[in-house]
């Protein structure tokens, strides 16, 4: 039981933080967005985060520079973690 509210509070973490990033994007703070983005990813094992990591290598964005295989590794990760879209890229 334990280990399920750590679980809830490991993804309601994550999602504040994604959706602070997608703010920053939005107001023009690319950098600022794609830091918290790859933190979110990386720390918070944000699948949403993920996929927006490998989306913005495979067809730019996030001033991340082209790089399908690094991409296609972020999919599978957000795959891997439950992304359906993630999975459609990937697979």
């Amino acid at each position: 039981r334990q280990m399920c509210i750590r679980d809830r509070l490991v993804d309601a973490v994550g999602e504040q933080n994604l959706n602070l990033a997608l703010s920053f994007k939005r107001e023009g703070q690319v950098d600022l967005a794609r830091k918290c983005i790859l933190r979110c990813a990386e720390n918070n094992n944000n699948f949403a985060a993920m996929f927006r990591i490998g989306y913005a290598l495979r067809f730019g964005g996030l001033g991340l520079q082209f790089d399908v295989s690094l991409a296609i590794e972020w999919f599978k990760k957000a795959a891997t973690n439950g992304n359906p879209e993630a999975a459609a890229l990937y697979g």
